[in-house]
């Protein structure tokens, strides 16, 4: 039996829309009926993780959209997809005799659009903190007895004639400093990022750290997902590094009431703020919140939590259940904690989930090229063909932090790319060492518009989820990819399984690895 038949997959922020075509999703169900092998769709129906309920994978960490859409036969708003209707007429074909297909039930809801919202009411958050909680040590949001949300660390830190590095160790999930009110840089969990410059201060300033939790990791080494800052916060010159002691710090919590706490004006806001705003209907049903011109945050209607939004994409709308919504007037709050380029938000009659928006932090700077001159392999050979794991052994254990994979050629010699779906390190006593640190710090090639295929999808403990070369890419071997492991590891050789579906694009033939304590040259 199959028990989990992927009609698609979830989304990821940042990444491009998950999609399986009908043709190859059909093709396999009917190979299963055919041979009468039992299935369960996952999903048969899409839908939304409203609130704070979208999860995240790891390693590396990727939280999922709150559209859970999942190219389903039947989508977020129950209506039936191309894919339902090439499922049944499939399923036809293999009625028992007496048996007949029902009809197609009428989706009691109906899909509306609303009138562009237009808020005019803001409420600035540094303006409306809570009363602040005093700690000695910078500490998660549980221990303050917050379980979602956002949270703000706050001190006074000294003057500076130099600029400064600002360390934080480690941001769970996306955070933004401000010195003074104002904006000084962003750190993003997904990227591993740990260091801002701050500005030289010519007098003591008030340092503001926002955290905002995201998806909770939910499965494997790391489901124990503290969120807010996890460890501490340095401040270093260059030559001394300080870690920073007594906090106060201010919880923003998701409920509903929370929100309703600040104090609305007309007032316009350059940085985090709650926005407000009514809008009345004559009829209800389902509607999506074109959200795209909106910052980063969350958005309530009539107290019911629609779930984050967030400029990157994919998706780029709420749904709104026609439960949530009724006839006359209705409130909408939206709190977003970066910063909207228009407040107004129009109702659409369907779901925009696969546009890729503007991302501050930058993904992945374009590679440069790998030095690897006087740096000599420590492994090389040739893999053999065919599904499965392949295991390498080094010569004797070696120790090193940074390795680099590189892929000669592939099994077939016309094919310039390369893939793998997941590898391991194997440590000195025999077994795979955790990824859960492990950070890419290279890769020549990655695809990352038409499919979700980047660096870091080889150690992301999911088999089917691959890392491929850019699709349509003319480079030519080598390939290589290098991962910072995040400390020095006693290695006695890695495994590689390459992909398991039924391409053989860039299935790796030839190989050498190599293993150092000190970072690789570019």
């Amino acid at each position: 039996m199959c028990g989990e038949y992927w009609t698609g997959w979830f989304d990821q922020w940042g990444r491009p829309h998950e999609t399986r075509s009908v043709e190859s999703f059909i093709g396999s169900l009917k190979d299963m009926m055919d041979r009468n092998v039992s299935f369960s769709l996952y999903m048969a129906h899409g839908g939304t993780s409203f609130g704070q309920w979208a999860g995240a994978n790891a390693p590396a960490y990727a939280p999922t959209t709150s559209s859970y859409d999942y190219n389903a036969p039947i989508d977020e708003g129950g209506n039936p997809t191309d894919k339902f209707y090439a499922i049944r007429n499939l399923l036809k074909n293999y009625l028992q005799a007496g048996e007949v297909l029902p009809e197609i039930p009428v989706n009691p809801e109906k899909t509306i659009t609303i009138p562009v919202i237009t808020f005019k009411q803001v409420a600035n958050v540094f303006d409306n903190l809570p009363e602040g909680k005093q700690t000695e040590d910078v500490k998660p949001m549980e221990f303050f007895n917050q379980g979602w949300g956002s949270i703000i660390y706050r001190k006074q830190i000294p003057a500076s004639k130099v600029k400064q590095k600002l360390i934080i160790k480690d941001v769970h999930d996306w955070a933004t400093v401000f010195v003074n009110g104002k904006i000084v840089g962003k750190f993003d969990r997904r990227r591993g990022e740990t260091t801002v410059e701050l500005p030289a201060l010519k007098s003591k300033a008030r340092l503001d750290i926002l955290v905002e939790g995201m998806g909770r990791v939910n499965y494997g080494e790391a489901i124990i997902d503290r969120k807010g800052i996890t460890d501490k916060v340095i401040l270093s010159d260059g030559k001394i590094e300080t870690d920073l002691k007594n906090w106060t710090v201010f919880n923003l919590p998701v409920d509903y009431a929370f929100q309703t706490k600040a104090k609305f004006s007309k007032k316009k806001s350059s940085g985090p703020a709650w926005y407000k705003a009514t809008f009345s209907l004559t009829e209800t049903g389902y509607t999506y919140l074109n959200m795209s011109s909106w910052g980063k945050g969350m958005v309530w209607v009539n107290g019911h939590n629609l779930g984050r939004f967030w400029k990157i994409g994919p998706t780029q709308t709420l749904c709104v259940p026609g439960s949530f919504l009724k006839k006359g007037e209705n409130e909408i709050i939206v709190l977003d904690i970066d910063k909207p380029t228009n407040t107004t938000i129009s109702g659409l009659d369907h779901a925009i989930l696969d546009v890729i928006g503007k991302d501050d932090n930058q993904a992945r700077k374009p590679a440069k090229s790998l030095n690897l001159n006087g740096v000599n392999a420590v492994v090389s050979g040739t893999l053999p063909a065919g599904a499965g794991w392949k295991s390498v052994d080094l010569e004797e254990v070696t120790i090193g932090r940074y390795f680099c994979f590189e892929a000669m050629n592939a099994q077939n010699e016309n094919d310039n790319s390369s893939s793998i779906a997941e590898f391991e390190i194997i440590g000195e006593d025999g077994k795979a060492i955790s990824s859960i640190n492990w950070k890419v710090v290279f890769v020549d090639s990655e695809e990352t518009v038409k499919a979700a295929n980047s660096a870091d999808k080889l150690f992301d403990i999911q088999e089917s989820i691959i890392w491929q070369t850019k699709i349509g890419d003319k480079g030519n071997h080598p390939h290589q990819i290098v991962i910072d492991m995040g400390k020095d590891i006693k290695v006695k050789g890695f495994r590689i399984l390459p992909r398991s579906d039924k391409s053989t694009k860039g299935i790796v033939k030839d190989y050498r690895f190599y293993l150092e304590k000190k970072p690789f040259k570019f």
